[in-house]
């Protein structure tokens, strides 16, 4: 079974339309997977894993620089998978 490739985005935020970064997952077409505001005052890739692996998504390269944030590829990890 072929898998999609998918990449990870963080989005910094655009104001006034979009007040907080966002993380987006999308898949080989560009379309949106998922996607979720950062925190307010969250920093740092530590915290950007976070939220990926909470929208059911695991990093599997560096955070890469990109014209408006950073950008990683990324994989479905299904929730029970990300407990352990």
């Amino acid at each position: 079974m072929h898998e999609d490739h998918l990449t990870g985005w963080l989005v910094w935020s655009r104001p006034p339309g979009q007040l907080l970064d966002e993380i987006v997952v999308t898949n080989s077409d560009g379309r949106t997977m998922a996607n979720r505001p950062l925190p307010y005052g969250t920093t740092g890739t530590r915290s950007w894993d976070i939220i990926l692996r909470q929208l059911g998504f695991q990093r599997l390269g560096a955070w890469m620089p990109a014209t408006g944030g950073y950008t990683c590829r990324v994989e479905h990890r299904p929730l029970h998978d990300l407990a352990a």
